[in-house]
């Protein structure tokens, strides 16, 4: 079993021991080093060459997303999962432009983040379902065009899911399907899917038709 290399960088001490303790009860984790803030980070990616880095958005006195494209040319092979006490949009949006691999709540149960280390190890980009799904509610609501309606909960749409609703929201912003399936993290070919199936669910045939029936619904409601 190949071991998976891993630094820390976090300004707070009890997220660094706990981090590493979790890591080094795995047999494939080895914590190879660990920094308080960007420029110890920088000594550390010299020295160790880690696989992964485990990377808080706040550092104190500097944002850890904006040093990212620095680290990367530094140890241009390591990959960067970055660490947060919650979500936000830009954050996120920022920290994936600039190279980042994962993004990563500090909360989660342990086995969690250490299976969200070996998928970013392996070369798979980490978004779990929870952030993503914070960051397309965010962004429908910032997103939002003038005098586009919210999505209203009427008694021939509550067979809608819950990703039928954010899919709809976003129709409704003025979102196209290609822009729908970027923000929700799908392919375009199940967005796709998904409108097809909310068109019946609701009993229309095409986008047109669905948005006239919720801005109506909108005028009725008042809302």
């Amino acid at each position: 079993m190949e071991t998976v290399r891993i630094g820390i960088v976090d300004d707070h001490a009890i997220v660094r021991d706990g981090l590493a303790m979790i890591m080094e009860l795995e047999e494939d984790l080895e914590v190879v080093g660990i920094a308080r803030n960007g420029a110890e980070a920088e000594m550390m990616l010299t020295n160790e060459l880690p696989d992964v880095v485990m990377l808080d958005v706040y550092l104190e006195g500097n944002n850890g997303i904006e040093w990212l494209p620095d680290f990367q040319l530094t140890s241009p092979q390591t990959k960067f999962i970055m660490l947060s006490s919650y979500v936000d949009a830009e954050n996120v949006i920022q920290a994936l432009a600039n190279g980042a691999k994962g993004f990563l709540l500090k909360d989660w149960e342990s086995d969690e983040l250490v299976r969200c280390v070996r998928q970013v190890a392996r070369g798979q980009m980490v978004l779990p379902t929870s952030v993503s799904e914070t960051l397309s509610d965010q962004l429908a609501a910032r997103n939002r065009k003038d005098g586009a309606p919210d999505f209203q909960e009427t008694e021939d749409t509550t067979g809608l899911s819950l990703q039928d609703r954010r899919i709809m929201d976003l129709l409704l912003a003025g979102y196209s399907n290609q822009e729908i399936a970027d923000t929700l993290f799908l392919t375009l070919g199940t967005v796709k899917n998904y409108l097809t199936a909310i068109y019946r669910k609701i009993g229309v045939h095409n986008r047109r038709e669905a948005i006239a029936y919720f801005q109506r619904r909108h005028k009725e409601t008042g809302s």
